[in-house]
């Protein structure tokens, strides 16, 4: 029935490509002589409406370096992200993506070059209030790819001599002196 009313209002359809625009155009000539055109942009080469977004994959290419892929679909689903097929993301859908992308696996701990906060903190053999505590002051450099996921630590921070002086406060329980990047620093 559907068919057979449009039948009736639409006389032809013609369509073209502008290759300069990457669109396709559409024109639809109606009975009663009026013309609509219509342009709709044309897939990328190797790219189809199902295609799960670049912005997801770049994603999922950092957080591989810190957590297991159900840890990464927990994340891609609380930003709110989803597949290409408009599904939630799962263990398994990680994993596909992973693969049909090249992205390698989540390692272990010990050849990983980038740690969690948690990590971190087992590697410094202190509390992770503490290097908590070290990210708020700038003390040890991170980065947290977006909200709500782990911070990313590179392993050789940890050695840095600003981190070890922190810890020596800490472990020594004397004060930490603060630095505020707005203050001035008068010399003595």
């Amino acid at each position: 029935m559907k068919k057979r009313i449009l039948r009736t209002l639409i006389e032809e359809i013609v369509t073209g490509v502008d290759k300069a625009a990457n669109e396709v155009s559409c024109t639809i000539h109606w009975v009663g002589g009026i013309h609509t055109t219509l342009r709709l942009p044309k897939n990328h080469i190797g790219r189809h409406r199902r295609t799960t977004d670049r912005d997801v994959v770049d994603l999922v290419r950092e957080l591989v370096q810190v957590s297991s892929d159900a840890s990464i679909a927990s994340i891609l689903n609380r930003l709110g992200y989803q597949t290409g097929a408009g599904n939630t993301w799962t263990e398994t859908r990680v994993l596909t993506l992973r693969r049909e992308r090249g992205i390698p696996g989540h390692q272990k701990i010990g050849s990983r070059l980038w740690l969690t906060l948690v990590d971190a903190a087992k590697e410094l053999k202190v509390s992770a209030g503490v290097v908590r505590k070290m990210l708020e002051r700038k003390v040890l450099p991170a980065k947290q790819v977006v909200a709500n996921a782990r911070w990313v630590i590179k392993r050789e921070d940890l050695q840095l001599p600003t981190v070890q002086n922190y810890l020596t406060a800490v472990q020594a329980r004397k004060p930490v002196p603060r630095h505020d990047s707005n203050q001035n620093i008068l010399p003595l």
